[in-house]
């Protein structure tokens, strides 16, 4: 199972890191949120291949992060189509 750690770059811009069985991640995307629009663009190569944009899942993971409180220090996975979420450390 995947496990991302997101984190905010500035006020509209993060950064979403996978993590598999190491503690170097297997990639790193940047995100890109724009409020007027509520549009979200990822730069990883999957969300430019993707038709629906709003269902491309580094997207809706931040998405989530973003409804709890962009807590720093989460780690974001999807547990059988659902989003978790767990505070391990305090920034």
């Amino acid at each position: 199972m995947s496990t991302y750690v997101i984190q905010t770059l500035e006020n509209n811009r993060f950064q979403i890191a996978n993590f598999e069985d190491s503690a170097a991640p297997e990639g790193v995307y940047e995100l890109l949120y724009t409020k007027t629009r509520d549009y979200m663009s990822c730069n990883c190569r999957g969300f430019r291949m993707q038709k629906d944009k709003s269902e491309h899942k580094h997207c809706k993971m931040v998405r989530f992060w973003m409804s709890q409180g962009k807590p720093e220090g989460s780690a974001v996975w999807e547990d059988s189509g659902e989003y978790k979420m767990n505070r391990f450390v305090e920034v």
